[in-house]
């Protein structure tokens, strides 16, 4: 084989290469959208699961109940804090 027909062979597969590239690339943009969109409606579903909960106990979601369940949500958690501080001083003894 002489070095022209090397240098041509060479130069098609860079080409072939680089179109390969290419369809990788764009299979990676379609794979990447695909997750983000699976992510989101993952988020959606547990943000929506949320609100189920929310209504189910506080009935419909406005202003006055949101700051119902923000006033017991924080005594849960100061509560919640307490209790594992106690506990964790109780397994330091």
């Amino acid at each position: 084989m002489t070095l022209k027909e090397q240098l041509e062979k060479l130069d098609n597969e860079l080409k072939r290469n680089e179109e390969k590239r290419r369809e990788l690339l764009e299979k990676r943009k379609k794979l990447s959208a695909a997750l983000e969109l699976e992510m989101a409606q993952k988020e959606a579903e547990n943000k929506r699961k949320i609100v189920e909960v929310i209504e189910e106990n506080f009935g419909e979601i406005n202003e006055e109940n949101l700051q119902i369940l923000k006033q017991v949500m924080g005594e849960q958690r100061e509560q919640i804090v307490r209790r594992r501080e106690q506990l964790e001083r109780n397994t330091d003894l």
